[in-house]
């Protein structure tokens, strides 16, 4: 079937809201859930298998509906389950934050951990479609979703063993590209509560906690909030599962009571975490050891993979441990390191890091916090996202083991002068999440051959690309930009020529742009140019040699240069007007006169400082100038094994012989050495021996034990005055 065709088909299956009879049919796995008994029911995931034609319909539906909830504020604010921008780090350092906070205060946070019992297959199908109308889902997308949930059927396979198919009458598929965004929706109008409650949402996983200053105390805030919560399950037909729900106190009272406490010591964590790598070590041993096996290389791509993953894990958060709990995984990991190098255990560890690329976990945790935290600030929609500002905005000198995970990193980040949480222009939801079923403000054109053929051959280069410009329209305008960093200065510029005009402009942008800003704020500047001609020109063409500016700007995706939503707003602004606009991507240095001209221009300006644009960074450029910095102050905690790990040294003489520095050479050729051999030859002479090393070594067995030792005493005399001890030691 062509593309054209299958397009069509989708079409008339969404317009007449009509779900072909296979796709509402799926085949369920069971898989036991992690340490539940094989002989309880309830212990099986149910994953369901359906067809694959249907789930590309699901991923197009679910594209619509994600665009529709995020840039209309739709979805609970403080879920953060299958969330673009949203993980599970950002609920854990959210509830360690508080957790901290409570605790400087000298005051106790009670935690309530619930679960929704069999949550995707307890939705009430007509509740969630209310919710979805209510929501402004209407439709030709509502009455699919209808049609996708009613009528469905399932059957269970074992091996190769199946049951008949069974009619369903509530729930949504696991497994299906659609639930986790339809329970979302079922979960939005969660219930709201006043402070000092507060609540998190992860998917199906919910978590309610207050500060209180005695544990006894929560009953009173908690339990209003229970109730509520309660009410709002049993309206929806949802309930919640005791035996995997929990309260938890979280206290600095050493006071023996009725209850368990938790200290956040993260002893427990740690302790599975380490019993984890110990199986991984296992396997390393296998892999490593085997004949045939993996290069160095592969294993230590196995290492992130396998161990340094599972390590990653909220680390942030239980790196705030003790010295001593941290290092019991520093300890594992460099065992595994070991095993893959074929080190022994006298190995200095700094070398078994350099050799590995490797780190310590203290230095891991503050290069991963530094990114979470600069990422975040980019994230307005993240639930996590006000805390960790207020924090940052007023620092506080917490008392010892009650400082937030975030806060030694922030502290960090203010004083590299990175600006965090900075404010950007709101701009409005449809540039910052574009449809995707908008159609592109512009055209996109894309020179014939690839780079490296452009470069094989410049001249053909040029012809093409004259030949590509007398299929314009004779109207059009033509712009070049390009973008240029000086790795000198540390500048980075823009410019932009439009020879019809006359015009050749070039600006200095803020340090540590990107070449990537650049690009962008060149052709965001070009596209300003022509959208204030009077009167506007019927078609326009702008040359970049930046294929992923292009890409980025007609992408559908968010992206955190703030650059992007204006180009896209230009570029709206100039069809608006009745100006047709077209990026083209053309090689760069082949010899076109347009870009080679834009490229010298900007390399110039990379010497000046005006004109200036006072461009913001991105998350991207503010992470890759605090991966600098933490590069540098970790490689410098390198420098003390520099001389071991060396492996490139000179082997010749140290004092300038063009031989190799050998035994043999020390001992008996060298002639810086010779003054201090006379003695040591006189000996051999005596006995009639050569000077050898044999001799010298105590290796020729025919020489008597006296005279060995005789020639033992007078080599060690001769290396003591040679000063080849410091030789021997190192």
């Amino acid at each position: 079937m062509s593309s054209n065709g299958l397009n069509v088909r989708i079409f008339l299956i969404l317009s007449n809201a009509h779900v072909p009879a296979l796709w509402k049919k799926s085949i369920v796995i069971p898989l036991l859930k992690p340490g539940k008994s094989t002989e309880d029911p309830s212990s099986y995931r149910p994953i369901s298998l359906t067809s694959c034609l249907g789930k590309t319909m699901e991923r197009i539906i679910a594209n619509r509906l994600h665009w529709f909830l995020e840039s209309k504020n739709k979805i609970n604010q403080e879920q953060a389950g299958f969330r673009r921008g949203c993980c599970t780090t950002d609920h854990i350092v959210q509830l360690e934050t508080d957790v901290k906070l409570a605790f400087s205060k000298k005051r106790s946070l009670v935690a309530v951990f619930l679960d929704i019992s069999k949550a995707y297959d307890a939705v009430w199908i007509q509740g969630l479609l209310f919710k979805s109308a209510k929501m402004g889902i209407t439709g030709p997308i509502l009455a699919w979703l209808k049609e996708f949930l009613t009528g469905r059927s399932m059957c269970v396979r074992i091996g190769d063993q199946s049951s008949q198919y069974r009619n369903i009458d509530n729930g949504v598929p696991q497994g299906a590209v659609l639930s986790p965004l339809l329970f979302n929706i079922m979960l939005t109008d969660f219930p709201t509560h006043h402070s000092p409650v507060k609540s998190r949402l992860y998917a199906d996983d919910v978590t309610i906690y207050a500060e209180t200053k005695l544990p006894e105390d929560a009953e009173v805030t908690i339990q209003p909030a229970l109730n509520k919560i309660y009410r709002w399950g049993r309206k929806w037909k949802l309930k919640f599962a005791p035996d995997k729900s929990t309260v938890v106190v979280f206290n600095r009272s050493y006071k023996p009571g009725p209850d368990p406490l938790l200290f956040m010591l993260w002893k427990t964590h740690i302790d599975y975490i380490r019993s984890h790598c110990l199986t991984l070590k296992n396997l390393f041993s296998i892999i490593a050891n085997a004949k045939l096996g993996p290069s160095i290389k592969t294993l230590v791509l196995l290492f992130e993979s396998l161990v340094q993953s599972k390590v990653d894990y909220g680390l942030l958060a239980y790196g705030n441990a003790s010295k001593t709990n941290i290092e019991k995984l520093n300890i594992i990991c460099r065992s595994i390191i070991r095993t893959i190098l074929g080190s022994k255990k006298s190995t200095p560890t700094q070398i078994l890091y350099a050799e590995t690329g490797t780190e310590p976990i203290a230095d891991r945790r503050s290069c991963l916090t530094g990114k979470y935290i600069i990422k975040l600030s980019h994230k307005h929609q993240n639930p996590t996202y006000k805390s960790a500002q207020a924090i940052f905005s007023a620092p506080v000198n917490y008392p010892p083991r009650s400082s937030p995970c975030l806060a030694a990193q922030m502290a960090e980040l203010q004083e590299l002068d990175i600006d965090v949480f900075p404010t950007f222009p709101q701009w409005p939801p449809i540039y910052r999440f574009p449809p995707p079923n908008l159609p592109l403000s512009c055209k996109t054109l894309w020179f014939p051959i690839s780079k490296k053929e452009a470069m094989a051959n410049k001249t053909q280069t040029r012809a093409l690309f004259d030949s590509l410009l007398l299929l314009q329209p004779i109207s059009t305008l033509m712009g070049y930009t390009d973008g240029f960093k000086s790795t000198d200065t540390n500048t980075t510029s823009c410019a932009v020529v439009i020879p019809e005009l006359d015009l050749e402009k070039a600006w200095t942008l803020t340090t540590n742009s990107s070449v990537f800003s650049a690009e962008l704020q060149a052709i965001k500047l070009a596209l300003k140019i022509i959208y204030d001609l009077d009167p506007s020109p019927a078609f326009t063409i702008i040359f970049s040699d930046s294929s992923s500016a292009i890409k980025a700007i007609i992408a559908s995706n968010p992206s955190s240069n703030e650059v992007i939503p204006e180009i896209r707003e230009l570029l709206h602004s100039l069809k608006s007007s009745g100006t047709q606009t077209t990026l083209a991507w053309i090689p760069s240095h082949t010899g076109i006169e347009g870009n080679e001209r834009a490229d010298y221009l900007a390399g110039i300006q990379c010497t000046n400082r005006d004109p200036h644009i006072n461009n913001s960074l991105s998350s991207e450029e503010k992470i890759a100038l605090f991966k600098k910095h933490w590069t540098a102050k970790f490689l410098l905690s390198l420098k003390k094994c520099e001389k071991k790990i060396d492996q490139e040294a000179d082997p010749s003489c140290r004092y300038g012989c063009e031989e190799i520095e050998n035994p043999l050479h020390v001992l008996i050729v060298c002639p810086k050495s010779e003054p201090f051999r006379h003695k040591l030859r006189r000996l051999l002479q005596d006995n009639r021996l050569e000077l050898s090393l044999d001799n010298l070594l105590g290796l020729n067995v025919a020489i008597d034990t006296r005279t060995q030792f005789k020639i033992r005493d007078m080599t060690a005399d001769f290396l003591k005055k040679a000063s080849l001890t410091k030789i021997i030691k190192k």
